[in-house]
This record gives structure tokens, sequence and C-alpha cells, in this order.
């Protein structure tokens, strides 16, 4: 899959303190990241402008358009966006993210990663909290603020909470957690008002890793059988239409590219990284056995249409059923138990 990076001022625009990423790009830096570090070797030190669009017509006169407007790079002449409205406001890198110098100075976090994707439409800086969830039995889950910005009209300048250090546009996905708490700040904040988005985002970030310690917790002392383990993932992956069918006897209503998934999920569950840690048989072992396919081994078209649906789309609604029912196993809708054993234990 692409990676996305910027590389169009002949250098790789991403950065990392003291861990490579695993496309070998950028610049590594072994002292901690400042705001201007991040900017000059994570190649975000450019400015975007904001003009209108012009309409050609077939004898050659050109017309200025009044409501339709395109983003660009002034120092590439990268077109970001297009069809935007007369009421877009460009929001610059280093004032979308003086934010970061807020949060490093006023919380314990660290900036991990920084890069600009996508020609620069696109960019962000991971924030490492530099407390972890605990879990015991060395189960450590690492917690990351994701500062994105964009300027190509769809991408608002949001924070993200996940447990993925990003260091490509295939790694920029929100939390795979229960929470997936997202804080969108105003595209109008001024210096007076970073303070403020500041404060709101460390809020909700403990906010956050509360629910998802507690939550976690509460998975790992769910028992699940293979009996229960089969049912859980039937009432994940199938619709309701299928499990009515199902019930009927009626297998075939199930395609052969969902019972591959299904079985993938399986490898995963035995095999998958961290499944070691997850406490074999427990709910968080069953939960992260679908969310660990779907971040690390899932192949997509695309790194754009894997963002898209780990984000908003399909899978973040499978992954958060997932959790719904590793949480309140009671939920489960028990299936014909030799149809299920057929369809995803064999």
């Amino acid at each position: 899959m692409a990676h996305e990076i910027d590389t169009q001022k002949g250098f790789a625009g991403f950065a990392s303190y003291r861990q490579s990423a695993w496309h070998g790009l950028g610049t590594v830096l072994e002292e901690r990241m400042s705001i201007a570090d991040a900017l000059k070797f994570g190649g975000l030190d450019f400015e975007v402008l904001k003009s209108p669009n012009v309409h050609r017509f077939p004898d050659g006169n050109e017309q200025v358009s009044k409501d339709s407007f395109f983003t660009y790079r002034t120092d590439t002449n990268s077109v970001l966006g297009d069809k935007l409205g007369k009421g877009y406001t460009v929001m610059q890198n280093n004032v979308a993210l003086d934010l970061v110098d807020e949060l490093v100075s006023k919380q314990a976090m660290t900036i991990e990663t920084v890069g600009s994707l996508c020609e620069g439409a696109k960019v962000f800086v991971t924030l490492k909290n530099e407390t972890p969830i605990d879990l015991g039995n060395n189960d450590i889950t690492e917690q990351y603020l994701v500062l994105l910005n964009g300027h190509d009209g769809n991408t608002a300048i949001s924070a993200y909470f996940t447990n993925v250090r990003v260091v490509c546009q295939n790694t920029l996905n929100a939390s795979l957690g229960l929470s997936r708490n997202k804080h969108t700040v105003r595209h109008t904040v001024t210096a007076k008002d970073r303070l403020t988005e500041a404060l709101i985002i460390m809020g909700v970030m403990k906010r956050n890793t509360d629910l998802d310690k507690e939550a976690y917790q509460q998975m790992k002392a769910q028992r699940f059988t293979d009996k229960m383990f089969s049912h859980y993932l039937g009432n994940v992956f199938f619709t309701p239409h299928e499990m009515t069918e199902l019930k009927k006897g009626d297998t075939g209503v199930i395609s052969t590219r969902k019972r591959n998934v299904i079985a993938e999920v399986v490898n995963f569950a035995h095999t998958g990284i961290g499944q070691d840690l997850a406490g074999e048989g427990s709910g968080f072992w069953a939960y992260n056995a679908i969310t660990g396919y779907f971040s690390n081994q899932k192949v997509y078209k695309d790194s754009e249409l894997r963002m898209d649906n780990l984000l908003w789309g399909t899978d973040a609604s499978v992954m958060n059923r997932a959790a719904e029912l590793a949480l309140m196993p009671e939920k489960i809708v028990n299936l014909d138990k030799n149809l299920v054993s057929n369809l995803i234990l064999n």
C-alpha cells in the first residue's frame, strides 16, 4: 500500500522520535521534537492560499467564479482541494499545530511523529501520552493523540485518540477502542483560544483513557468458550437477515468472502500480534482478534479507503459492534451450533 508521504520538495515529509517507521522514510530525531522541529522535518512549513476557480469556455473566454474556490501550496503550486465554498477558511499548519505546544507544556506528552500526506493536503502530529494504560501481566496499551489538519476542504483540524502510532496514511486512524472520542478545533481559533482548546482536549483524553481502561478490564473479566466465541463472531459479522436465514438452515446466505474474513479473524485470534497478552478465552481476546485483524491484517484497495473504513465506514461499525458485545455478552444471540461450527470454526 502507498504511504502517501509528501516528497515534492526533494525529501520525505515525515519525522519521528527515536523510532523509524516501516516505510524507512523521513528523519529520525534523537532529541524530543518541538513544534518548530515538527514543522521543519515533517515538511509542514508551507503556506496555503485559497483562490477562485476559473471557468474556461470553448471560445477561449474565461470567467472567475464567485462561489467556487480551490486551495494550493505556494511553494509547489500543488492544488490541495477544489470545489470549495467561499466560506471555507484556510488554517495554516503553524497556527493549527501551535496547539501542540500547549499540550506538550501542560501535559506529560511527547511529539512522536509528524508528517505531510497527499502532497500536503493532510498533515498530522502524533503525541504520546507518557502514562500508558496498564492492564497487568505486562499488558501495556500505549495512548496517542493525533492532531490532523487538512487543506482539501474535507478534513478539519481534529484531535483523535488512538492506540496506533501514526507513521503514514495507512496508520492514520482513530481509536479502535470503545471511546472513539474526537474533538474538532474551530478554524477560527486564535492564540487566546488555544489554551481553552488544549484544556478541552486534555479533558477528553483523560475520559477516553479512563473509559478505555475500564472497558478493557471488563472485557478481560468476561470468559468466552469456543462455542460462545463462535456465536460472538456470528453476531458481529452476520446481518440480521443472514442470522434469520441461518436459523432456517440456509447456510448459502453467507458469502464465501465473508466466511474467508471470519476465518482470518479466527486465525488472528490464535496467532495475531498482542493476542498472547490479551488473555486467551477472554472477551478482550475475542474483541482484540477483530480489531487486530482490521488494523493489522486486512488488505484494502488503497490507503484512503483504509482510513475511511477504519474511521467512519463499515469496518468501524463492525468494531463498535464487537466492543459492545464483548462488554455485554448477554446480548449475544445464540445461533445453531452446528451451522456456526461449519461456517466459522472449520
